[in-house]
């Protein structure tokens, strides 16, 4: 190319040539731009591995500013190797904006026998074309042009093919052509002299390169040389397998096959090839000797000495067991099955080997192992994930070492600013480091990557984007924070061990937890103390005032109860700060990971939940505000003033940074902690300046943002991954806006102001609730009264309402009955008080919003709106007065809706949700959150019976329209729109997965993806056929004539069934063709007879059963998957395939028919039906249409084999002697059935029992091998009658289903195409898709949906759509009918009784129980004269115990105990009872529970409510979500439940109302991450893992880490 279309080129037309070096042009890809953009090149061309280069090097430096100008490119040719579209369509898209015309660029064709060029697509005004499988147009081909010839040759025969489309060699004839190779004459002669009988005169270079010609467009499909084309580079087969053979002694001689794999191929096996391999991948199949286990150095060593001696990478290898490698007769090699193998799965490989289990003990005091040494970590050599401790650090490390390894200099001497190549590093060293660069990063790395790097600094920053590039979700570390490389380091120690514990440790570890309880308590409830007490004492010293008025006292009280409220949160703060940092805070560096049996944990646990609690009673309020960095900073973390912080879920702040600018969104999770195998374990996590965090994501242990990192919202970031920066200069501008706004140190002041506000609120709706008491009542007030209720109401938590009713009231005469009702009534009328008062003071603030003080109002009001949520309304989740709140609120609610636990909504009267939705527990509905953007905000609508998930999210601006399903932890994206009736999954970008407005076609549906893939590819395939031809591709001419089937008195062998049975008679209609898409009866083909039977004296009119049978016991194809690759390859290549299986040949041979009349020929079904019989036996059945005439037996017109395959597509041409008219078939068909007699044939059946076992099923399903006869002979049935001709018209009309079928006679299902059921199954399918599209009727929406998610891309917008399936009636009134309808006493139930029920209820149980611990604390105090705060923190731990039990006795109460696998009505009084308990459960865990999660005592509390729990097993459970429904939960020994995960033993999906219940089972060792959700029926395995904020949907089961 370069020296023809180059140099020569330039010298014959007199121009300009620039020339430089392809190593310099590796080196400095965009070098090719600058000349052009230099010199203004008009001409240019390089390979698609060039294109490739270029393109990298422009997308890695995106945000780079480069002035090029292109304009002036007139051609510009690739070419030398495959093109691919990929590489067009991108090059295009990046050097557009620098004025690269797309009309300059010219696929091309070539090769040296011809002086390089031969054809390429330009110059004729033409779009270049794509085939169907996404090869490019190399050129047009005009049979008239005088300068080259291009033909079409089966390589077999030498012959030309005709036929437009049809793959074959590509012969060249050229007065350009070379007339041989230098000193091979023989070669040469095969080569360069070829001829092709109707070109005479003409000589012919064969090429070696497969082909097609398409409407004149010239496509390359491969090569019939055992060449592999990668990264530019010819590499030949024979040589690559040599070399392999002699890197092993283990490696069985000449039994080694090196293959050449799509990058297609590769990615869906999880292996991935470098972007400049030319998206092919070098494959080693090879037999080791004994087909044991191979040690995986084995295979270290096969890629090294490749490397070495090939400079090329492996993208696998595969180890197989010896003499299983595909052979030819003569010993060689068949590469092609090989590779059919390798996709198909279906190699015989050796097994893995298999590593010792060793069982490790840990020491809970030393953190050793009684072997007497504690495990360290080993860096693995072979990688096959990213690394995930890697950093831009390491890497240049690492290349620094390559380097000196290399050329033996010191490694102090290497300098980064050098690239590897100026050490004098050669070509094999090169692709030695590149081998090696790719085992460290563990992502494929080129060896031209190195070369183009000008630095090793360029090359460790080009190496850091690629992983980025490969793993977009991911998280890694970052160089920037030198602290988090020191600590990292420190902390590399992670390991896992099996916990053995002595039943006496365990019992001291529960001892030590119930003092850590008390020591919370005291952390806890100390400040609050003092802070009453100060309060007490500011109000006592003012009584005096009370000379003004009698109001000022009163007055006073309700001014100072926040400002008490406020002091708490400061003491609080600073008390656990002080008492609980400074003794339970362990040392993370020494101590990267401990037992949960050791002291070291119940100490972190102790300060884990002192910072929980804490932050969940007091921080929550200072949301959004300067207040909580300080909050945060109290407590060790490192935050930056600027920073914006909407979360209150920080764990571990001491391991947690977070800079200038950064924004963290309302419900984000930063967890440093992980409990793992009994095992927790700490990493510091680093949030850069700038960066911004969307809702509810989880920053995951040992996390680093960089500066300018975006997450998602619910996306979760991970140990050691990449998370992709953005556009950085834009994005700090934008937060730097945002954090500008704060920086006013005002901003503190107002922020008090807000917190005092909601204090004040709550404390007023106290003192009006005391006001109402003493008006209805008719009671004298008392200021002792008064002071208590509100400071009840500013504090709300009901520990610290006892607390002060301890200091203020310090006694009480009522009973733990009226005692319980006080409370239980205070409770209530206050949370309906500030209910009212929070929709009046929201209404207020929410007017006149153009104020310059829009948003400090904006502000109060969100704090406002957070504070009722969680004090009350939360309480009132899943009944309509719920629902009533938030219309007050400004929100439009429709009816009959189920709104279950869901977030505070900081703009309601942004929120529309129609009748009859489904807001499922703990999902999030998000008007509005923080971002780097500031406050984003916009209206959510989510329409008519839609349901939301648990754990989703609904973001600004979404709307989910009607009869939605949003799928458990899915989000609705800002600005999305949820198509109607669709289901959708996913987080980041939510996927339909079906539409539950569509019909679906069940064959579809139970279809694996493999399956539907393939099916998909071949409906597309054909379908664009038909769409071209409006004609049958299979069958096309046919003849069709109709008459009767009469079944037999008496069939021998045959059970009772009940459609054939004996004496019945049906009315039929038989059509017969040639089987493949041939207008001549003369060229032989296999015939077909199709037969529809009609119901009995249906008059045609209702179909029974179709039937396809043709001549031919067998088929050429056993599974969809092997009759769509005969399709679709050459002749070469199912010759192939035939040599492997012999009787594949004989299959298609013997279905060839030289026939005088299709009345004399056998017809069989190959395929199976399942009859079903009236005594409940199954059999399988085949089908056979016989001549009546018994002397015609089976050999009539039977055909003998002349080659391997018949030559033209299955099928010989019509001998150039016979004469016979083109139909001569039908025409004696119709003539034979209007004759006296008619048509007559014999209906025959073959039958045979049903086995049990699978396997052998589908051995029994093979249609390409037939029954043994004697076993399962042929039983005459019936007998056809055949004497009325359908006209022409009525035989083109007719359609045949294979998919017909009733529950007597049933088709056989499949749901892989590796079973033999997929040949009928999948084919049905399609067939009834090109029938739809043959004959322009309405295409149903599944099909055309399946159509266009293959990869074969056809235009259907002309083709009709079925119309929506509306359920039920397809009348307004049923497309309306709401889902969760009640009647009225229902909806009175969930209006007025629901809600105190689950308010009044709850506080009294709660009350009347701590009404005996608190007696107990007033009487030690009053007469025993025990100071009150020593007796506080023992009283909360002994009446949270208490309420404990109350709470599991209410549960068996309540709810009883649900059935694995019941089911029950939404509205239902099991549900209602459920809700009731569920309201108790959530006070009781506010109470006192959630402190003890992560501990023994939770865990007893589970088994006492139903969970099967191995309490002495270490089982870590860390959330109040698994305790949702107890007795659906079993953990086995060594199960961990993360941070606010959630295990639904029960699940809603939209059905007529229902609830369905079911198990779940956690493993030995089994690991459930935070936030996630395990739905009913799941199963984590022992030692499976489910990823943080990661989904296992129903009955799924977990085997292996899994992410979202």
């Amino acid at each position: 190319m370069g020296l023809i279309g180059g140099i020569f080129t330039a010298l014959v037309s007199g121009g300009t040539a620039v020339l430089f070096s392809p190593m310099t042009f590796i080196k400095s890809p965009l070098l090719w731009l600058e000349t052009i953009n230099k010199y203004r090149g008009t001409h240019s061309a390089g390979p698609n591995f060039s294109f490739e280069l270029v393109i990298r090097r422009l997308e890695l430096d995106k945000n780079k500013v480069r002035n090029y100008d292109l304009s002036s490119m007139k051609f510009l040719m690739v070419a030398a190797e495959p093109v691919r579209q990929k590489t067009l369509k991108r090059f295009i898209e990046l050097t557009a904006p620098y004025g690269l015309s797309q009309y300059v660029m010219a696929p091309g064709y070539g090769l040296a026998e011809n002086c390089v060029f031969v054809s390429c697509a330009y110059g004729e005004g033409k779009p270049i074309l794509v085939d169907w499988q996404g090869r490019v147009s190399c050129g047009y081909v005009n049979t008239s042009d005088p300068d080259v010839d291009v033909r079409i040759v089966d390589p077999q025969t030498g012959e030309e093919h005709k036929e437009s489309g049809k793959e074959g060699e590509i012969w060249i004839s050229s007065p350009s052509a070379g007339i041989g190779y230098w000193g091979r004459v023989e070669l040469s002669e095969t080569t360069f002299r070829n001829k092709l009988e109707n070109h005479p005169g003409k000589r012919y270079t064969r090429t070696g390169d497969l082909g097609r010609i398409i409407d004149g467009s010239l496509f390359i499909t491969g090569r019939i040389k055992d060449l592999i084309i990668v990264a530019g580079r010819n590499i030949y087969s024979a040589d690559v397998e040599k070399t392999v053979e002699s890197s092993s002694d283990l490696l069985r001689p000449g039994c080694c096959a090196v293959i050449g794999v799509p990058e297609e191929i590769l990615s869906t096996k999880g292996i991935s090839v470098p972007d400049a391999s030319d998206q092919v991948g070098l494959v080693v199949i090879a037999e080791v000797r004994d087909g044991k286990p191979a040690n995986k150095d084995v295979i270290e060593q096969i890629k090294a000495k490749v490397a070495e001696e090939h400079g090329v990478s492996l993208a696998a290898v595969k180890l197989i067991k010896p003499r299983t490698i595909s052979k030819t007769t003569s010993g060689k090699i068949k590469r092609f099955e090989c590779l059919k193998q390798f996709t198909d799965e279906t190699l015989n490989l050796v097994p893995e080997p298999i590593l010792a289990k060793r069982k490790l003990t840990r020491s809970n005091t030393t953190g050793t192992c009684r072997e007497g040494y504690t495990p360290r970590p080993r860096r693995n050599t072979t990688i096959s994930s990213p690394n995930p401790r890697v950093s831009y650090i390491e890497i240049v490390e690492f290349l620094k070492k390559l380097v000196s390894e290399q050329t033996g200099i010191h490694g102090s001497k290497i300098s980064t600013t050098a690239n590897l190549t100026s050490y004098g590093i050669d070509s094999i060293g090169v692709v030695r480091a590149a081998q090696k660069l790719s085992d460290f990063l563990g992502i494929p790395v080129g060896a031209v990557d190195i070369f183009t790097a000008t630095s090793i600094e360029d090359l460790a920053s080009f190496s850091e984007n690629l992983l980025i590039k490969s793993h977009p979700q991911d998280m890694r570390n970052s160089d920037s924070y030198s602290e988090v490389e020191d600590i990292s380091s420190q902390l590399a120690t992670e390991v896992s061990l099996p916990q053995e514990v002595s039943l006496l440790h365990q019992m001291g570890i529960m001892v030590l937890q119930f003092l850590a309880l008390i020591y919370v308590s005291v952390l806890l409830m100390i400040p609050a103390y003092l802070s009453i007490s100060v309060y007490m004492k500011l109000i006592s010293s003012n009584l005096s005032l009370t000379m003004l008025t009698p109001w000022t006292p009163y007055v006073i009280s309700l001014a100072f109860a926040p400002l008490a409220w406020i002091l708490c949160i400061f003491a609080t703060c600073s008390c656990i700060a002080l008492f609980g940092n400074s003794f339970l805070q362990p040392n993370y560096a020494l101590i990267p990971n401990t037992s949960i049996w050791s002291l070291d944990y119940i100490k972190w646990w102790a300060l884990y939940k002192a910072h929980e609690v804490s932050s969940k009673v007091f921080a929550v309020h200072l949301r959004g505000t300067i207040l909580l960095n300080y909050w945060f900073r109290m407590f060790g973390a490192k935050i930056a003033s600027s920073a914006l912080l909407d979360t209150i879920d920080i764990t571990d702040p001491a391991l947690v940074s977070i800079r200038d600018g950064a924004v963290l969104a309302e419900g984000v999770l930063v967890q440093s902690h992980e409990v793992k195998n009994g095992i927790l374990s700490f990493r510091p996590v680093r949030i850069g300046k700038y960066s911004s965090v969307g809702p509810y994501a989880v920053i995951q242990k040992g996390t680093v943002l960089r500066d300018g990192t975006e997450v998602p919202a619910l996306q979760v970031t991970e140990e050691g991954k990449l998370v992709p920066k953005y556009d950085k200069a834009n994005h700090i501008q934008k937060v730097a806006e945002l954090s500008k706004d704060r920086d006013d140190t005002y901003q503190v002041v107002y922020h008090l102001m807000g917190v005092y506000t909601v204090g004040f609120i709550s404390s007023l709706s106290a003192a009006v609730v005391y006001c109402i008491y003493i008006l209805i009542c008719q009671r004298t007030p008392t200021i002792e009264h008064f002071m208590f209720l509100c400071i009840s109401g500013a504090f709300h938590w009901f520990p610290l309402t006892l607390i002060a009713y301890a200091n203020v009231v310090s006694g009480t005469s009522l009973s733990p009955w009226s005692f319980a009702v006080s409370v239980a009534a205070a409770y209530t009328a206050h949370g309906l008080i500030l209910i009212l008062l929070t929709c009046l003071i929201n209404y207020s603030l929410s007017r006149n919003e153009e104020t310059p003080q829009a948003h400090l109002k904006t502000c109060l009001r969100h704090r406002i709106i957070v504070a009722c949520h969680l004090r009350f309304a939360k309480l009132l989740s899943g009944t309509e007065a719920f629902c009533i709140y938030l219309r007050f609120l400004g929100a439009k609610v429709g009816k009959y809706c189920s709104i279950r636990a869901i977030n505070p909504v900081l703009e309601p009267t942004l929120v529309s949700i129609g009748a009859g939705v489904h807001l499922g527990d703990f999902s999030r509905i998000i008007t509005g959150f923080y971002s780097s953007r500031g406050f984003t905000r916009g209206k959510v609508e989510v329409q008519e019976n839609s349901v939301v998930g648990s754990q989703s999210l609904v973001l600004p601006g979404a709307t989910i329209q009607n009869q939605v399903i949003l799928g458990a932890l899915s989000s609705a994206p800002i600005n999305s729109v949820l198509q109607r009736g669709g289901v959708y999954i996913g987080s980041q970008t939510p996927i339909m997965i079906k539409n539950t407005m569509h019909e679906l076609d069940e064959r579809i549906e139970e279809m694996d993806h493999k399956y539907k893939k393939i099916v998909g590819n071949l409906a597309a395939n054909l379908a664009a056929t038909t769409l071209q031809v409006r004609t049958r591709y299979f069958h096309r001419i046919g003849v069709s004539a109709k008459g009767v089937l009469r079944i037999y008195e008496n069939i021998k062998g045959f059970p009772d069934h009940k459609i054939f049975q004996p004496g019945k008679t049906y009315p039929v209609i038989v059509r017969h063709s040639n089987s493949l898409s041939a207008d001549d009866d003369a060229r032989i083909d296999a015939r077909g007879a199709a037969v529809r039977i009609f119901s009995e004296n249906s008059d045609c009119q209702a179909p029974l059963l179709d039937l396809t049978l043709k001549t031919g016991k067998a088929f050429y194809a056993r599974t969809i998957s092997d009759f769509a690759t005969w399709l679709v390859c050459g002749l070469p290549a199912r010759e192939e395939q035939v040599k492997r299986a012999p009787h594949i040949r004989d299959a298609v041979w013997m279905s060839l028919r030289n026939a005088e009349t299709f009345t004399e020929l056998h017809y069989y079904s190959n395929i199976c039906r399942l009859f079903r019989f009236k005594d409940g036996q199954e059999m399988f059945v085949k089908f056979k249409l016989r001549p009546f005439d018994e002397r015609i037996d089976e050999d009539s017109g039977k055909v003998e084999p002349i080659g391997i395959l018949p030559p033209e597509t299955g099928a010989i041409p019509r001998d150039s002697n016979d004469k016979r008219p083109l139909l001569f078939l039908a025409d004696d068909f119709q003539r034979r059935v209007s004759s006296p007699n008619g048509v007559r044939y014999i209906f025959q059946l073959q039958f045979q029992p049903v086995p049990q076992d699978a396997a052998t099923q589908d051995v029994i399903l093979d249609c390409t091998k037939p029954w043994d006869e004697s076993k399962f002979p042929y039983v005459d049935v019936g007998e056809v009658i055949i004497n009325q001709n359908l006209t022409k018209e009525q035989s083109e009309e007719l359609e045949f289903n294979p998919f017909l079928r009733c529950h007597e006679i049933d088709v056989i299902r499949a749901t892989s195409a590796s079973q033999s059921a997929s040949i009928d199954h999948g084919r049905s399918l399609v067939y009834e898709i090109c029938q739809h599209l043959r004959n322009n009727e309405p295409l149903p929406e599944a099909w055309r949906t399946f159509i266009e998610q293959s990869d074969v891309k056809v235009d259907l917008s002309g083709c009709p759509v079925a119309a929506m399936l509306q359920k039920g009636n397809s009348n307004s009134s049923n497309s309306s009918k709401v889902t969760l309808a009640r009647n009225w006493y229902q909806t009175s139930w969930s209006v007025f009784a629901q809600p105190l029920l689950q308010t009044f209820l709850p506080y009294f149980l709660l009350a009347y129980v701590t009404s005996g611990p608190l007696s107990w604390l007033l009487s030690a105090h009053t007469t025993m004269k025990h100071p009150l705060h020593w007796l506080l923190p023992l009283f909360w731990v002994i009446s949270g115990v208490w309420a404990a039990l109350a709470c599991a006795i209410a549960k068996w109460i309540l709810v009883g105990k649900k059935k694995d696998g019941g089911s029950a009505l939404m509205w239902s009084k099991s549900i209602f009872m459920d809700t009731i308990w569920q309201a108790f459960r959530t006070l009781v865990g506010d109470y006192f529970m959630e402190t003890t999660s992560g501990s023994t005592l939770f865990a007893v509390w589970m088994k006492l409510m139903g969970s099967e729990i191995e309490l002495s097993g270490g089982v870590y459970v860390d959330s109040m979500g698994a305790v949702l429904n107890p007795e659906m939960v079993e953990i086995e020994r060594g199960g961990c439940v993360g941070r606010e995960a959630l295990l639904f033993g029960h699940i809603y999906e939209g059905e007529d109302g229902k609830v369905k219940f079911g198990k779940i089972r956690i493993g030995e060792g089994g690991f459930v991450g935070s936030r996630s959700v395990a739905m009913p029926g799941v199963v984590v395995e022992d030692g499976g893992s489910l990823g943080a904020l990661s989904l296992a949907m129903k009955e799924e089961i977990v085997r292996t880490k899994s992410h979202n």
